[in-house]
């Protein structure tokens, strides 16, 4: 995780900027990176960074009900519960300047045809699911 470290000194990053990216990786419950801080001692930054990023990926991908669901499904494990518990509570607001339409209805309305299998499958295994297998291929066509 020091990649991001050395990654914010280039850059002349300030020091919450390189402790941020120290804990991108980092979890709430400490768990999967071992040797990241968890809880209190995560970056506030890197904590609300992370939330954010996913809820709002969520919601682009399949809606606000998926931002929802990530939010209360990884509260006090991935993310920090009282981040989760503020995001469940303004999302409405925080989310406005994104639009409220998901990237997902839009391609269901663009192509229906085309689409519906892929449509019901992801119905049927459930939004969150779907949102979790959408969210792991675009990061995986990214590179990321």
């Amino acid at each position: 995780m020091r990649g991001g470290a050395r990654l914010g000194e280039r850059r002349r990053a300030g020091p919450r900027v390189i402790e941020a990216l120290q804990h991108a990786y980092a979890r709430w419950d400490g768990r999967v990176f071992f040797l990241l801080p968890g809880g209190e001692g995560i970056s506030l930054l890197a904590r609300l960074v992370h939330l954010v990023h996913v809820a709002q990926t969520f919601h682009r991908l399949v809606g606000l009900a998926a931002a929802d669901d990530v939010g209360r499904a990884r509260r006090a494990t991935e993310f920090d519960p009282r981040l989760s518990d503020l995001w469940l509570a303004h999302r409405a607001e925080l989310l406005r300047p994104f639009g409220g339409e998901s990237i997902w209805e839009a391609a269901l309305a663009a192509e229906p045809e085309r689409l519906s299998a892929m449509a019901e499958a992801a119905r049927s295994v459930g939004r969150l699911d779907a949102a979790q297998r959408l969210a792991d291929l675009v990061m995986k066509v990214a590179g990321i």
